[in-house]
């Protein structure tokens, strides 16, 4: 197998049925590393619509130019703390939104990872915070590791020419539990992407198991 579906390898989902065009959300998330060794990860969403309608703060929003257009940039260490949030606010639809923007520096200190969007929106605050921005918030957790998975193999690969270039492994250390292990389908314990990666990790067995408690979840069991 290639990664791609075989039941439409061309064109994705199936054909739709006829229809008309409501709404339109785009988001846009990059990650860049920095001259200084940090991570930038920028995000932008943008919400359109296809028909012109009048709007109480803007009088009146054509086909085309975005209802919502927000922005955010985490500035994240090695470790995944953020060192530096900026938000901004190009479009929205009412006045007063840009004043949400100055909630994103709280995230400043906290670190990505298990139980990071619980933490980032009780530092933001609810009814201080953009909806929207929060929303695409999540996404670029997963991207912050995403566009670090390069630099900490650069790192790794580094470390140990060092050690071979001082004559030894440098007594390497146990292997620990994959972060991504039983994160999703192609890193589930039985999967030939775990049993290739990390072999100490792979549970063929581990697969029925998991059904049968699906199964007897769905019987109320």
């Amino acid at each position: 197998m290639n990664g791609r579906s075989t039941q439409h390898p061309q064109q994705g989902l199936p054909t739709a049925d006829r229809r008309k065009l409501l709404h339109e959300r785009r988001y846009d998330i990059r990650g860049y590393e920095r001259e200084d060794g940090m991570i930038d990860v920028e995000g932008k969403i943008v919400d359109l619509k296809p028909n012109s309608f009048e709007n109480h703060d803007r009088d009146y929003v054509p086909a085309g130019e975005p209802l919502h257009e927000m922005q955010l940039r985490l500035t994240i260490d090695h470790n995944f703390k953020i060192q530096k949030s900026v938000a901004a606010t190009l479009y929205s639809p009412y006045a007063m939104c840009p004043g949400a923007t100055d909630a994103y520096t709280r995230l400043e200190g906290l670190t990505i990872g298990p139980g990071f969007n619980k933490r980032a929106s009780q530092a933001i605050g609810t009814v201080f915070g953009c909806t929207h921005i929060t929303e695409m918030l999540r996404a670029m957790g997963t991207v912050a590791f995403q566009s670090m998975w390069p630099i900490v193999r650069r790192k790794e690969e580094e470390a140990k020419a060092r050690r071979e270039a001082e004559g030894g492994t440098g007594g390497e250390k146990p292997k620990q539990k994959p972060g991504l292990l039983s994160s999703c389908h192609a890193h589930s314990p039985w999967s030939e992407v775990v049993e290739r990666n990390w072999p100490e990790f792979f549970e063929p067995e581990a697969e029925a198991e998991a059904l049968a408690k699906m199964d007897a979840r769905k019987d109320g069991s």
